[in-house]
């Protein structure tokens, strides 16, 4: 299904307070592959170049996540529906690395059964480097309060990991 783009079907909404998310318009299995993170490849240089740009325009929903130690992919701009999942810290959702044709990927799988109707969130695993922290607003039991809250603490810029990797 990843490599035919074979995507479940899904529908954007607009959130209370948390901007846009991203709903299942089906039944979704647990494993089962939903979406891939697209977006344009970037250096992790340049990926803390934009966010800051981002920041500085006021942009305040940037999508970036680390894709390696070296790469990031900025859906800021272009990129498919799953730049609209958003966080929780008790997601239905997880990203996996996939390498396709020897190129790296970044899939949404859901970590276990999601009915028609609800909404799709992962953790984004943030880890910041400075600057203004973020408030959680996933509402969810045991919710951390911050972004990035879990990692490294509060030391810097934005980079989202915690995708795991497999080959295809």
């Amino acid at each position: 299904r990843f490599q035919k783009c074979e995507y479940a079907k899904l529908k954007l909404f607009k959130t209370e307070g948390r901007g846009w998310g991203v709903l299942a318009d089906e039944s979704i299995k647990a494993g089962q592959f939903i979406i891939e993170y697209c977006g344009e490849v970037i250096s992790w240089k340049e990926a803390k170049r934009r966010s800051q740009a981002y920041e500085n325009q006021g942009l305040k929903d940037a999508f970036i996540i680390s894709l390696n130690g070296h790469e990031s992919i900025d859906a800021t701009k272009k990129g498919s529906l799953a730049r609209f999942i958003n966080h929780s810290c008790q997601p239905n959702c997880e990203t996996r690395k996939l390498t396709v044709l020897g190129e790296i990927r970044v899939g949404i799988f859901s970590k276990q059964d999601i009915p028609a109707g609800a909404e799709l969130a992962y953790d984004y695993n943030f880890e910041w480097y400075g600057g203004a922290k973020v408030r959680c607003l996933c509402g969810a039991a045991g919710c951390s309060e911050f972004l990035g809250a879990k990692s490294r603490g509060f030391q810097g810029v934005r980079k989202g990991g915690g995708v795991k990797s497999c080959e295809t």
